[in-house]
């Protein structure tokens, strides 16, 4: 797991050769990456993976504590992208405005006989597309406030539309296949198992019985563990269609789709994501609990709209941290 350093002068007198020499010799850092990484006031924020790398800037910090403060985070945790959130949130308020009006300017014209059904496949992919800008920005940069700020403020609605449509129509494309793969899947279970059943007791007592029900039960129980398991691994999915750069229509498809896979399944439950699913998950119930009571008193539907903002970015940010722990 990859650990945010961040590297600080305890005085402005300490030499930036002084520091360059730390990275080089702990990280291998040359010269050009080293201006890349300095931040305004000289300090230094990299993630670091290698164990033995982490150990000797611990020990460097021991033995120059008068000259450096480097302390150690797991960025990546809940507190963190929470906070973060916070931060991309209201770096650009007028990009939260603007994309809270193209929700509702869709959500009104969805409502439209005709024109509405493909408004509709539209609006859901420009939700996926702004999600898949975000997390290939964020992932371009560290994730530090400074950065979140300066990501959020490039950001412009119409970059999502004119170039990453596509893999919101991919993004889409892949949870209506899932759907359907899903439905066919459990109804079949629930024909197999509950036809068996009904002939059982049609057979025993003429009448279908407890056995037919208990398989329905079953197949709804597991219908409802799937989609929990499918909102659990959200981050995963946005996490596999940006690893591998900009994000295209198959990429983002595969990624949805590769969730039937052996590797997909057992990176869902690695240690490194089972964390930040689990608090994705947390979140999510929470925002959805408070979108519902806000969208029921109609008055408060901005602030519905704010919440479904906030948690896309969150998701963004989730998916990311998970990225950078790899």
């Amino acid at each position: 797991m990859a650990l945010r350093v961040v590297i600080e002068k305890n005085s402005p007198e300490v030499p930036d050769d002084f520091l360059f020499s730390v990275l080089s010799s702990t990280l291998g850092v040359n010269e050009e990456e080293f201006q890349k990484l300095k931040r305004e006031d000289g300090s230094v924020s990299i993630y670091v993976k290698d164990p033995s790398a982490i150990l000797k800037l611990q020990q460097i910090s021991e033995k120059h504590s008068s000259l450096l403060k480097i302390t150690f985070e797991d960025s990546s945790s809940g507190g963190g992208i929470f906070s973060l959130t916070n931060t991309a949130v209201k770096s650009n308020w007028g990009l939260a405005v603007s994309w809270g009006a193209v929700v509702v300017l869709m959500s009104v014209l969805s409502m439209v006989p005709v024109v509405g059904f493909f408004v509709s496949i539209v609006s859901s992919a420009f939700y996926y597309a702004f999600l898949l800008l975000m997390s290939h920005r964020f992932k371009e940069r560290e994730l530090s406030p400074e950065s979140v700020r300066s990501v959020m403020k490039e950001l412009s609605l119409g970059e999502a539309f004119s170039r990453y449509m596509g893999s919101g129509f991919g993004f889409w494309l892949g949870f209506i296949v899932l759907s359907i793969l899903s439905m066919v899947l459990f109804f079949a279970l629930a024909f197999v198992f509950g036809g068996l059943g009904a002939i059982s007791d049609i057979a025993s007592y003429g009448r279908v019985g407890g056995s037919t029900l208990g398989a329905v039960f079953v197949v709804v129980f597991l219908i409802f563990l799937f989609w929990l398991w499918l909102f659990y691994v959200l981050p995963l999915m946005v996490s596999r269609a940006i690893l591998r750069g900009k994000p295209s229509f198959e990429s983002t498809f595969m990624a949805v789709v590769s969730i039937f896979t052996p590797s997909f399944v057992k990176e869902s439950f690695s240690n490194n994501y089972i964390g930040i699913g689990g608090m994705w998950s947390l979140v999510l119930t929470v925002g959805i609990i408070g979108f519902t009571l806000a969208i029921v008193l109609i008055i408060t539907i901005p602030v519905a709209i704010l919440i479904l903002y906030w948690l896309q970015i969150y998701l963004s940010l989730s998916a990311v941290s998970y990225i950078k722990r790899l």
